[in-house]
């Protein structure tokens, strides 16, 4: 797993309460969405939700695209004028889309504006200035995912791609760490959801997807750990608390371990550089 593949697969921890989008610009992928495999490529649009858990699977070096995510409840209205398109799982259930040329530009120039707000947001002087600002990102915002409704029922759905019997056994895995990986960091436990042997289920995860089951299980905890460091105020303990370790010190180890430092001066380092 590469620096942009963990960055990316970072995003879609924090991304497991917030709403927005995803537009491939470059290169391709191997995404899992919901327990289903999507191959995505330039001019692949994706709407975000808590509905939908995905993970990034595999990529080419040129892969890259465009986020616009925000808190869930930025998009409240939005959501509520279309509760049809989210309770009956439409986007949840098909979430990609291929956008032509116009739409493309649009949240191409859309992403350009919003970097361009939080850059003013960022060097306000004022809480009023900085208010009145954010105020605008966020009606920016849901304009976008107003447009991009209006895309994704315009343009033609993607469809997952079928899977074979061990990819699905791969991704079921996948989608199984997603949910219990606070409680459960054992590759026995993933193994016996599969009804395979420990041995075998690793040896058929590592093949699939590059990375042994232990691996993944890492990538999975230390970038939960990295957002509640970065993002949150909670202390050490709590983090250590809500990731179901024994106690303050095992965390501390495991962290120091697969991180290369002590939680602490992760978090330090990231407040320097902000």
């Amino acid at each position: 797993m590469d620096k942009q593949d963990s960055y990316l697969n970072e995003l879609s921890l924090e991304c497991r309460d917030k709403a927005g989008l995803f537009l491939c610009t470059s290169g391709s992928a191997e995404a899992l969405l919901n327990s289903q495999k999507y191959h995505l490529q330039p001019g692949m649009l994706c709407v975000l939700s808590p509905l939908i858990t995905w993970y990034l699977l595999s990529q080419t070096e040129d892969f890259g695209g465009i986020y616009i995510v925000d808190d869930l409840s930025v998009f409240y209205a939005v959501v509520r004028s279309n509760v049809d398109t989210l309770l009956h799982l439409k986007v949840r259930n098909n979430p990609c889309v291929m956008v032509d040329e116009q739409a493309y530009e649009f949240v191409v120039e859309r992403k350009k504006l919003l970097e361009q707000k939080q850059w003013q947001l960022e060097n306000a002087e004022t809480d009023e200035e900085k208010g009145l600002i954010r105020q605008m990102i966020h009606l920016y915002e849901q304009e976008t995912m107003l447009e991009v409704f209006g895309i994704y029922f315009r343009r033609t759905k993607v469809e997952a791609k079928p899977l074979e019997k061990n990819e699905a056994i791969v991704y079921n895995f996948i989608y199984s760490l997603h949910l219990h990986f606070k409680n459960e960091r054992s590759v026995a436990f993933y193994a016996a959801e599969a009804h395979l042997s420990t041995n075998y289920f690793t040896t058929l995860i590592k093949q699939k997807t590059e990375l042994t089951p232990s691996e993944w299980i890492v990538a999975i905890t230390t970038s939960h750990a990295k957002l509640q460091l970065t993002k949150t105020q909670k202390s050490i303990k709590e983090i250590a608390e809500e990731l179901n370790f024994p106690e303050q010190f095992t965390f501390r180890k495991y962290f120091k371990q697969y991180v290369g430092m002590p939680p602490k001066e992760y978090r330090q380092q990231f407040q320097k550089q902000k």
